[in-house]
């Protein structure tokens, strides 16, 4: 499971990072800067606030689609 979150936040930094949209995603997710700065950096972040992250994500790449 540890493994498989991992995943999950790699794919992520990555998505935030190549598309330079790391403010888009922090205002979208609602986490404070400090934190999308730690999460970025590779750092542990809670669960629930990962999963904020996933969703703002998701709600950009949806919007990017059409």
């Amino acid at each position: 499971m540890q493994a498989e979150l991992e995943r999950v936040a790699t794919r992520l930094q990555l998505f935030i990072l190549k598309r330079n949209r790391r403010t888009r995603i922090q205002r979208l997710s609602g986490v404070h800067i400090n934190t999308m700065a730690r999460f970025l950096a590779g750092e542990d972040i809670r669960l629930h606030t990962l999963i904020k992250i996933e969703k703002a994500c998701l709600q950009l790449q949806s919007e990017d689609e059409l």
